[in-house]
């Protein structure tokens, strides 16, 4: 019979260098410090957005979809 593997609690929160190198990684884009803030707050945006509508944040627009909207230049 074969056990469960219990994992380990993450310790606390992952630091912004971290979340920076994870997603460059998986996107292939590393912004700039000024895109960096916007898409932080992108993604505060996003998670309110979920959670008014129970579901999980990647379902209302991917990490992707967000560095792209960072990266498109501003229109009026």
């Amino acid at each position: 019979m074969k056990m469960a593997k219990v994992s380990e609690p993450a310790a606390g929160k992952q630091s912004m260098e971290q979340r920076k190198a994870k997603k460059s990684k998986f996107i292939g884009v590393t912004l700039e410090e000024a895109d960096e803030e916007l898409f932080e707050r992108l993604r505060l945006l996003r998670t309110e957005i979920a959670q008014e509508e129970k579901l999980p944040p990647y379902i209302v627009f991917t990490d992707k979809t967000l560095v792209h909207r960072c990266l498109l230049p501003y229109t009026k």
